[in-house]
């Protein structure tokens, strides 16, 4: 969920902020997601999980290991690691 209570959407850009968990250190989620903006492009929800669909990179990952930023319209894209 965003810092404020709302929650994450389709098209929200958002940073990675896991990288002190364990999981994400063993999956290397650091080097994947590094400091860069990332545009969620789907969001899949289990009983007990919410996971952000990126575009550009493949998989699922866990919400909670993000946050979401915000961007000045027309900035965005430059900011984001979309190709």
């Amino acid at each position: 969920m965003r810092k404020d209570g709302e929650c994450m959407k389709v098209g929200d850009d958002v940073v990675f902020t896991g990288h002190g968990t364990r999981r994400s250190r063993l999956y290397n989620y650091p080097a994947v997601f590094g400091d860069k903006h990332h545009r969620v492009k789907a969001i899949k929800i289990s009983c007990c999980n919410t996971f952000l669909i990126f575009v550009g990179i493949d998989g699922m990952y866990n919400k909670d290991y993000f946050t979401t930023v915000k961007t000045m319209t027309g900035n965005s894209q430059a900011k984001t690691g979309e190709a």
